[in-house]
């Protein structure tokens, strides 16, 4: 998780590594090569997991009809099953990122929310440092 640490913090400093800046012009060369959304979003995942080097990583977005958070793309040994978690607005790591607009890393997510060993014991994979950062589209 430190690499994912130096990571956010080189992108907040622009002080981006040779690493860094492949893995971002990976990203953007997959934006360019297809309109599928649920593509694009899963090779972005893919690429940063492998700078930062992830056991498991997730992509949440807002179903705004139901007002919940949902797993759009997800890797990992788990990834099919925290697909099919759906969460309330505001609850877990996840919800209170999105509501303070603020990214957030959290040396062990077993102490910090009970909804996050809910969703641990849902999908049995317990999530230990994680590192949670919103994206906005147009806020």
């Amino acid at each position: 998780m430190k690499a994912a640490k130096k990571f956010v913090d080189n992108l907040s400093q622009e002080n981006l590594s040779q690493e860094d800046l492949s893995m971002l012009l990976n990203i953007s060369q997959t934006l360019n090569s297809t309109l599928d959304f649920e593509e694009i979003l899963h090779q972005a995942l893919e690429r940063f997991v492998e700078v930062v080097h992830a056991e498991a990583s997730s992509i949440w977005l807002i179903d705004e009809l139901f007002q919940e958070l949902y797993v759009a793309s997800a890797t990992g040994e788990k990834s099919e099953d925290i697909k099919k978690v759906r969460m309330e607005m505001g609850k877990g790591i996840v919800g209170q990122v999105i509501s303070k607009k603020r990214p957030v890393i959290v040396p062990d997510a077993r102490k910090v929310s009970e909804h996050a060993r809910d969703v641990a014991q849902e999908v049995s994979f317990e999530a230990r440092t994680v590192l949670c950062v919103p994206m906005f589209y147009k806020d």
